[in-house]
């Protein structure tokens, strides 16, 4: 289904989970039975510090790695002219009781937070995203809906996706990540963490 920033083992409940993207190439969509892709265990590669896996549908690398508070991305795409974007989903996982995406054009940033219940009665996460490539256009839905017009979205079931140029070959995103967060821009504190795109240093 994609790639998502916070996880527990053996707990038996839903809580984490938050934040997933989910990377793609040509017609994208916001519902997971649909932008979901296979992969094979012999083109995956786990170890401390680096993850990466080869997204049959997409033929898309991804890779991560990680700082204490920065999720680090590199999403390798196939050298063709078809749309390429990135999946984001706030609905994944556990109940949703509130959740917001920004969209900032000029910071070439979105933002946003995701307050869910399961066994946790508020588990809250602001993130802070940023990206090696410009967005060219960013696509928002409320409730599996296209919403138009706007430049952020409020609900219980918000997505975006995020398309770069059909050219794009490679981007690095940074995500920023912050349960302590009071306004919706605290998770850019962390973001010094990563102070640029350079995947391999970190």
């Amino acid at each position: 289904y994609g790639f998502s920033h916070t996880h527990l083992s053996g707990t038996g409940c839903s809580d984490y989970g938050d934040i997933l993207l989910m990377p793609f190439t040509g017609k994208a969509s916001v519902i997971n039975s649909e932008y979901c892709s296979t992969f094979s265990h012999s083109k995956e590669i786990a170890e401390p510090g680096y993850y990466s896996v080869w997204l049959d549908k997409y033929k898309v690398k991804a890779e991560l790695t990680c700082t204490p508070r920065v999720g680090v991305h590199r999403y390798t795409y196939p050298d063709n002219d078809m749309p390429k974007g990135i999946i984001l989903d706030l609905k994944h996982r556990d109940m949703v009781l509130n959740s917001v995406i920004s969209y900032d054009a000029k910071a070439n940033k979105i933002v946003g937070l995701r307050d869910s219940k399961a066994w946790n009665e508020h588990q809250k996460l602001n993130f802070s995203m940023l990206f090696s490539q410009r967005i060219a256009n960013v696509e928002f839905y409320v409730n599996d809906q296209r919403v138009d017009s706007v430049n952020a979205i409020t609900g219980t079931n918000c997505k975006a996706i995020i398309y770069f140029a059909g050219n794009t070959k490679q981007v690095v995103v940074k995500v920023a990540l912050s349960a302590a967060a009071l306004n919706l821009n605290d998770a850019d504190k962390n973001l010094k963490e990563v102070p640029d795109f350079d995947f391999h240093q970190v």
